[in-house]
C-alpha cells in the first residue's frame, strides 16, 4: 500500500487497553501476526516535552501483509505522547509511519 506517491505505508500504530486482547482480536479477524511483544519497554535516556520521564509502556509488532501493526499499551498516566491523544481506559488509532 502506498500514499504520497511513492512512500509506502510502512507502519499503522494504535493505543489499545489490552495488548492481548487487541492481538487475539486482530489475527482471528484479519489473520495479522504473529506479534512480538516489549512488555513494561525502559529506554536508556528518554525525555518528554523537555523533562526527563519515561511512561509504562508495552508494545506489540505484527504483520498484516506487507504493513507493520503495532499495538500500544500504558500502564501508568505519565504524560505522553500516547496521553497527548487518549486518556486512561480510552483507545484509538494514534500514527501512520511511511
Amino acid at each position: 500500500m502506498s500514499v504520497l506517491g511513492t512512500y509506502p505505508i510502512f507502519q499503522q500504530a494504535y493505543l489499545v487497553t489490552d495488548i492481548e486482547a487487541s492481538i487475539e482480536r486482530w489475527s482471528e479477524l484479519f489473520g495479522a501476526g504473529p506479534f512480538g511483544i516489549a512488555a513494561h519497554h525502559r529506554a536508556d535516556w528518554f525525555e518528554y516535552r523537555g523533562t526527563p520521564q519515561e511512561a509504562d509502556v508495552t508494545y506489540a509488532f505484527g504483520y498484516l501483509g506487507e504493513v507493520q501493526i503495532q499495538f500500544i499499551e500504558q500502564h501508568d498516566d505519565t504524560p505522553s505522547i500516547y496521553r497527548d491523544m487518549y486518556g486512561p481506559g480510552e483507545e484509538g488509532y494514534h500514527h501512520t509511519a511511511f
